[in-house]
């Protein structure tokens, strides 16, 4: 069925295109360049500018986020190195304390070693000479336990 409406179009159309040139293509044309120009000031124009003004607020809202994160950046750098700065004068102050330590403890471990030498050397001198009055006074008792422990024995 619709087969013979094809073919009638295409039989029909071989020969040249008739367009009827009267008043509704001036109308219609009429038509676009007024609904245009309505258009443009209505629609088109309000658009473009608040696309326009879109995208600028937002470049210089990328633009001031670049600033803040490089200032950001530059911030964090210093902190970073006041930080390592601060490292490296605890550890300093750190060894110094310990080996400020190590040196008192040194010093302390020191004097006691020699207050223990001349304790010892004192009560090694108080012992000697108490040894040699002990022997002195045994001395002559020996010779008397000698004399009646040879007397026992050989009687």
């Amino acid at each position: 069925m619709l087969m013979p409406n094809v073919e009638g179009f295409l039989a029909a159309g071989a020969g040249a295109p008739s367009i009827d040139v009267d008043f509704t293509l001036f109308f219609q044309a009429a038509l676009f360049i007024g609904l245009w120009i309505f258009l443009t000031g209505r629609l088109f124009k309000p658009y473009l500018r608040a696309r326009k003004e879109r995208e600028s607020l937002t470049e210089g809202a990328r633009e001031e986020a670049a600033v803040l994160r490089a200032r950001a950046t530059e911030i964090l750098t210093g902190y970073e190195a006041q930080l390592a700065a601060a490292r490296g004068a605890a550890a300093a102050a750190r060894e110094s304390l310990v080996k400020d330590g190590r040196d008192s403890a040194d010093q302390a471990l020191k004097s006691a070693r020699e207050a223990s030498a001349k304790e010892l050397e004192g009560s090694r001198s108080l012992l000697e000479s108490e040894l040699s009055g002990a022997r002195k006074s045994v001395e002559p008792r020996a010779k008397e336990l000698s004399n009646v422990i040879a007397e026992r024995l050989l009687a």
